[in-house]
């Protein structure tokens, strides 16, 4: 690290004043010209570049004494704990650390099923040889790695790869060393290469180009930039530490010879330091040195000091670091800002545009033969009526804006679309600047933009009389969106280029996983759940009426013919239970001539919560089977079980998980859109709910008296009120009896 930064300096800073008694940059600063002009009327003495020109240059400082790298103290700080202060050595068993060893090299060369199995080589190796040796152990699995490695190893010679990779230069490491002159191949032996512990140490410290920290100038005042003031105090302190080890050396000297020197003339600075005695003062000069190392990469790491300047951790992060601050919060052209309202019966994929947005966000759309019909009537709308349009250009570039005011211009206009225009052309066809409409592509974007989903595709949804842009519940969570007066961003692609990737690769149906760790983002909440819940209960019955009803609410943007179950009960009275309503929205959306769903999994709500009375002593008896915990579905029918949260929440391994899997990104956003319609519509229909924050609070079993709602309500037996108000009486009653008063 240190032959690195040292090959990366263009000279070392040694000044630490910053202008000399002219008021010129001092030789040997931190503004010193080689390392580029600080100002726009100075020129660099590396390149001979001006301001504008000059790239900057690096610096270095050499401390006298190393310290710790701030960056990597944490990490040295468990490497000390782990390690034993005796031997040096970690303090956790050999066989563990040679199977990590091992295990590491296997996943670098993407053996992932021998990791496990290299651990039971070693399990098996220490039951045979019980006092087997670090060696032996290293050397049992270091045989077994080697045998992976080398089966997986895949020569590639310049005579099997594709023509174009002959045309490259033979000569290693040829770019690498031609981009990065400064870097030299690592050496040695396998193991040791690519660790270089000095990593923990810093023995000098990297001074950016004068560019990046300019000289503020107020009149005739300058004002330092935050990073040379950093940068100056670490100075200061390298100059006392040296007169100190100064004065040390020439103490040592002087008993060994037994001989008076001459003491060097200032030691004013001694009474500034805190300590009885050099040893002392250096100490605590070498610990406010560290402070001001620490300072310089990051300012909140020293609590005490109050007047802070900027570290290049502060220097980055947050709203005012470099990335937020120069590269989001920008205005751009086609894309609108508002705020966001839910609405459970658009789609996952869309995204409910206000009428103020649709006539103001244009597309160019060039004319065609089949397309000529569409953008004429768009242009005879004009721009104020949608869809219209807003502009129309020319093949020789000419534009021509549409007259709100004027049919006539725009009847003219209108009847030209196909016409040539005489004289050069720029190109094949006219353009016209149409409205949006619904089913174009817009990115969505919710700042701060911390992960790859807080930017998604939707398709349009022209919703007149609204204001703001409306959002899907099962949405919230990618963008971390809540519905308390956030704003979002839309930006509409002007290309087709820009379309097709957001169509196929942005869109919302391709974003179900996050990248992180592979699990889904996209779910329903709050109030779905409880109504996903009272459906599918056992003991949920509906007429026919009730049914076709549910099932056209959930099923309203389907085209064609809709496939209907046969009822669960015939007499006396036929009736579908609330499982079969789910399963009828199952079968329909699925792809045509697709395998139908085999899934075996469990619910959130465990089995445990669903017992009453302690079961009857039975051999063979397992409370997981055919219980409504354990979710059953066969053919594409829900058999057993009932679905929550674990099935069409933001949960690995459910329904929705399993379709996105199996049939694609659309199938599961049609799913979780037509499941959130049905359990709205279910709610309004037929099962609503109260909730108070009392009882969830200060009743222990709430669990299992919402689970006796859902039951008792299902079969409209006794009503919510009475059953909340016997709740309420059993825990006044609990109260009295541990007081010991008569209940």
């Amino acid at each position: 690290l240190k032959k690195v930064c040292k090959k990366l300096s263009v000279k070392t800073i040694t000044n630490s004043k910053l202008l000399d008694s002219v008021g010129n940059v001092a030789q040997n600063s931190l503004y010193d010209l080689a390392l580029g002009p600080a100002d726009i009327k100075e020129v660099c003495s590396t390149c001979c570049q001006d301001f504008n020109n000059c790239p900057g240059h690096f610096g270095h400082i050499e401390l006298p004494l190393p310290v710790y790298n701030p960056l990597f103290f944490d990490k040295l700080y468990l490497l000390i704990r782990g390690t034993c202060l005796s031997c040096h050595m970690l303090t956790c068993p050999r066989a563990t650390i040679h199977l990590l060893v091992n295990q590491l090299r296997l996943l670098e060369h993407g053996a992932m099923e021998e990791v496990h199995l290299v651990e039971r080589v070693l399990n098996q190796h220490l039951e045979e040889n019980p006092k087997a040796t670090g060696d032996e152990i290293e050397q049992v699995l270091r045989e077994f790695t080697s045998m992976v490695v080398g089966a997986n190893v895949v020569s590639l010679t310049i005579s099997s790869c594709c023509p174009y990779f002959i045309a490259m230069p033979l000569i290693p490491g040829f770019f690498l060393k031609f981009l990065f002159p400064g870097l030299e191949e690592s050496s040695g032996s396998e193991g040791q290469k690519g660790f270089y512990p000095d990593l923990f140490f810093l023995e000098l410290l990297v001074v950016p180009p004068c560019r990046y920290r300019p000289i503020n100038r107020l009149g005739d005042q300058m004002f330092t930039n935050g990073q040379t003031v950093n940068m100056q105090a670490v100075m200061k302190d390298c100059g006392v530490i040296r007169k100190l080890l100064a004065l040390i050396a020439g103490e040592k000297q002087t008993e060994e010879e037994e001989e008076e020197e001459e003491v060097p003339e200032d030691q004013t600075f001694l009474s500034g330091i805190s300590g009885a005695t050099l040893p002392d003062k250096l100490y605590n000069t070498w610990i406010r040195l560290q402070s001001h190392v620490n300072i310089v990469f990051d300012s909140d790491m020293d609590k005490l000091i109050t007047d802070k300047y900027p570290g290049i951790r502060q220097i980055l992060e947050k709203k005012d670091g470099l990335f937020r601050k120069h590269m989001m919060g920008k205005r751009v052209d086609y894309a609108a800002r508002s705020v966001i309202c839910p609405d459970m019966y658009i789609g996952t994929n869309e995204i409910g545009i206000p009428m103020v947005f649709a006539t103001k966000l244009t597309y160019p759309q060039p004319v065609t033969p089949w397309n000529v019909k569409e953008l004429r009537q768009a242009v005879l709308n004009g721009p104020n009526v949608h869809p219209g349009a807003s502009m129309v250009i020319n093949e020789d570039g000419r534009k021509t804006i549409l007259s709100p005011s004027s049919a006539a211009q725009r009847e003219a206009v209108a009847k030209q679309l196909l016409t040539p225009c005489p004289g050069p052309q720029k190109m094949p066809m006219k353009i016209v600047n149409r409205h949006i409409k619904n089913g174009d592509v817009l990115l969505l974007n919710r700042q701060p933009t911390l992960h790859r989903p807080s930017i998604q595709a939707h398709c349009a949804r022209i919703l007149p009389g609204e204001k703001v842009l409306r959002l899907h519940y099962a949405n919230c969570k990618a963008y971390n969106a809540d519905f308390d007066g956030d704003e979002m961003n839309a930006h509409f692609p002007q290309t087709e280029l820009g379309r097709a990737e957001a169509y196929t690769l942005v869109s919302t149906n391709q974003q179900y996983l996050v990248p992180k760790d592979g699990k889904p983002l996209a779910g329903l909440i709050q109030d779905h759940m409880v109504s996903g819940t009272k459906m599918t209960i056992r003991g949920c019955f509906l007429t026919k009426d009730q049914y076709t009803e549910l099932v056209y609410r959930g099923l309203t943007d389907k085209t064609g013919r809709v496939r209907l179950l046969a009822p669960a009960v015939l007499k006396p009275q036929q009736l579908w239970t609330g499982k079969q309503v789910v399963s009828t929205l199952l079968l329909n959306i699925l792809p045509d001539k697709a395998v139908p769903l085999n899934l075996t999994g469990k619910a959130k709500i465990p089995s445990k919560a669903w017992i009453q009375l302690p079961p009857r002593s039975s051999p063979g008896y397992n409370p997981e089977s055919m219980c409504e915990s354990q979710v059953v579905i066969r053919q594409g029918e829900l058999l057993v079980g009932v679905l929550d949260k674990a099935h069409y929440g933001s949960s690995a391994y459910g329904l929705v998980h399993c379709c996105y899997e199996l049939y694609g990104g659309e199938t599961s956003g049609k799913l979780l859109s037509c499941l959130a319609r049905l359990f709205t519509a279910y709610l309004q229909l037929y099962r609503g709910f109260t909730l108070g924050t009392v009882l969830p609070f200060n009743s222990s079993g709430f669990l299992s008296v919402f689970i006796n709602l859902a039951i008792y309500s299902t079969h409209s037996r006794v009503t919510i009120s009475s059953l909340i108000q016997d709740e309420h009486v059993r825990r006044d009653n609990s109260e009295s009896s541990a007081q010991g008063n008569p209940p």
